[in-house]
C-alpha cells in the first residue's frame, strides 16, 4: 500500500491510479461529435474500442520479484541428504541471497528525482536502501525438489539526498536481472564449495548457453 507498516504513514506520494479500458472508452465516445451520424459514430466506437483493448490495462509498480533457484544438481543434493547437510546448503543459499540483496542496494537502486528527460528525470540518486521480505519455496510447481526464494522488492525507498520517501528507477531493476542471475551463481558456488567441498563444472546446453541457476524480477502489483 506503500505505507509504513508500523504507523500506517503514507510514504511519500500514493501510487499512481490509472483508468480502466472500459473507462478510457466511454470517455473518448462520450467525447465524439453528437452531429456523427449512426454509421459513423458505430465505426468510431469500434475503432476507439479495437484502440483501448491494445493498449491494455496499466498498473502501479508495488514492488519487484526476484527469485533466487538454486541448480538443479544442488537441489537433488539437498533433497536427498540428512538434516544437518541440507541446513548447510540452505544457509549457503541464503547466504548467497543477501549477497545478493546488498549488491542490489550498493549498485542497482535509485530513485529519481526531476520531471524532464528521456526517462522522466533529470538524475539518478542514491536511496538507502531497500525493503524486502523473502520467502523461501523447496519445491518446483511439477512437485520437484526446487530450492528457491522469492525476495519481494518494495518500491518504496527513502532518497539519501533530501530524505524523502520516492519510487525504485524501474530500468536499472529489469536490466540487472541477468546480471544478478550470474553473480547468484558464483556466489552460492563459492558458498558451497567453501562448506561442502564440492567441485564444479560447466555444462553447455543447446540454444541456451550455459547456466547453473536463474533468477529473474518483474513488476508486481498488490
Amino acid at each position: 500500500m506503500g505505507h509504513d507498516p508500523i504507523t500506517g504513514e503514507p510514504l511519500g506520494r500514493a501510487y499512481q491510479q490509472f483508468a480502466s479500458i472500459t473507462e478510457r472508452i466511454k470517455q473518448r465516445v462520450d467525447a465524439l461529435d453528437p452531429e456523427l451520424g449512426p454509421a459513423t459514430r458505430a465505426q468510431e466506437v469500434a475503432a476507439i474500442e479495437a484502440e483501448e483493448a491494445e493498449r491494455g490495462t496499466r498498473r502501479a509498480v508495488a514492488g519487484y520479484d526476484f527469485t533466487f533457484s538454486v541448480p538443479k544438481s544442488v537441489s537433488t543434493i539437498w533433497a536427498v541428504a540428512d538434516a544437518g547437510t541440507q541446513a548447510l546448503i540452505a544457509d549457503a543459499h541464503h547466504a548467497a541471497v543477501a549477497e545478493l540483496v546488498a549488491f542490489l542496494e550498493r549498485e542497482v537502486a535509485a530513485t529519481r528525482v526531476g520531471a524532464t528527460g528521456p526517462d522522466g528525470a533529470v538524475a539518478h540518486v542514491d536511496v538507502a536502501g531497500v525493503v524486502a521480505a523473502a520467502f523461501d519455496h523447496y519445491d518446483s510447481r511439477a512437485g520437484d525438489p526446487q530450492l528457491h526464494t522469492h525476495v519481494v522488492v518494495s518500491n518504496k525507498v527513502l532518497t539519501v539526498q533530501d530524505g524523502r520517501w520516492r519510487t525504485l528507477a524501474g530500468r536499472p531493476m529489469h536490466s540487472v536481472v541477468v546480471a544478478v542471475s550470474e553473480l547468484y551463481n558464483a556466489a552460492l558456488a563459492d558458498q558451497l564449495t567453501r562448506v561442502l567441498g564440492v567441485e564444479w563444472e560447466a555444462r553447455e546446453r543447446a540454444g541456451t548457453g550455459t547456466r547453473h541457476g536463474k533468477s529473474r524480477a518483474c513488476p508486481t502489483s498488490w
